[in-house]
């Protein structure tokens, strides 16, 4: 095999190297760059250590109350509790925990992530 065929060959450049690139930046340009970069970069979001576990336990809330709900919604299709107002009550008030939490529970949470407190 003939060194010039070879994309490992050691002969010397017949030009020379253009690297093509569309903005070349020189280091104090880099720097810049990089500040400027920083400053835009954020952080995620991240409640204080007193909310430990409590975006899961309002999750397992939110879960909790979707089934409990959508089991007594079988329930009451049974002829014989159909016109148990207590039942119908209670799964009235479990979807409303369910969409006030569903809707709220972000907003109310995220107003004390990073320092929003």
């Amino acid at each position: 095999m003939a060194a010039s065929n070879s994309p490992y060959s050691t002969a010397i450049a017949s030009g020379s190297i253009d690297f093509n690139f569309e903005n070349p930046l020189n280091p104090s340009e880099q720097m810049r760059k990089y500040k400027t970069d920083e400053k835009l970069a954020q952080a995620p979001n991240t409640l204080p250590y007193e909310f430990e576990g409590i975006p899961q336990h309002l999750a397992n809330i939110i879960d909790s109350a979707f089934q409990a709900s959508s089991k007594l919604k079988d329930i009451i299709k049974i002829e014989k509790y159909q016109k148990n107002g207590d039942l119908i009550k209670l799964k009235g008030n479990l979807e409303e925990i369910f969409m006030y939490l569903m809707k709220n529970g972000d907003k109310i949470l995220s107003n004390y992530t990073n320092g929003n407190n």
